[in-house]
Parts: structure tokens; sequence; C-alpha cells
């Protein structure tokens, strides 16, 4: 029973090993994006691959960096957008310490 624990075990080392490498070159990282086209990968390339601090662009209501950081937990993450719509307010942390819930009527 104890061997069979044992090469349970080392198979899961082995394949967590290779998983958090298998996005460490550039030709990796492009032909992961060409086998996964949708942006729900782009995550993919900081949790497995070499970078832990990522951006957005045009953030819109936030479900993108929420699905990003849930994903991927990167060390960093700054989004950038030309104005917050009331869906980015209530579902992003703000880190100013505020209430980020929209005042009441």
């Amino acid at each position: 029973m104890a061997s069979k624990t044992v090469t349970v075990l080392l198979a899961l080392a082995a394949s967590v090993g290779a998983r958090a490498a298998r996005l460490e070159t550039k030709e990796e990282m492009l032909a992961f994006l060409r086998a996964h086209p949708s942006r729900a990968y782009f995550s993919r390339l900081i949790r497995d691959g070499p970078y832990d601090v990522a951006m957005e662009v045009g953030v819109a209501d936030g479900r993108f960096s929420e699905h990003f950081l849930l994903d991927a937990q990167p060390k960093t993450w700054y989004i950038r957008t030309c104005s917050a719509s009331r869906g980015t307010s209530r579902s992003l942390p703000r880190t100013d310490g505020t209430d980020a819930s929209p005042p009441s009527s």
C-alpha cells in the first residue's frame, strides 16, 4: 500500500512540475496561445509561466480581471481603463481603504 501511495505522489509531483515549467520559453507560450486563442487562457501565461506581474488595459466591468486574479493569482496586478463603470467599482477591491459600494439613495 505504501508503494502505491509513493507512486501516486511521485506522479502528482511530476505532473505539477511539468505544468509549472510548461510555459517557460517564448516558443512554448506562442504554441499555447495558438492552441488556446480565447482570452480566458491568457491567465495561464502568468500561472504556468515565468511571470508574476500582469496588467489589463480596458477593464470595463472587471469580469475578466476577476477571472484572471482567481486563476493566475499574480503577485502584482495593474488595471488601466478610461473610466470605471458601476460594475467595476462593485467587483474590484479598493486599495485606498474606502468602501467601494455605490452610495445608497
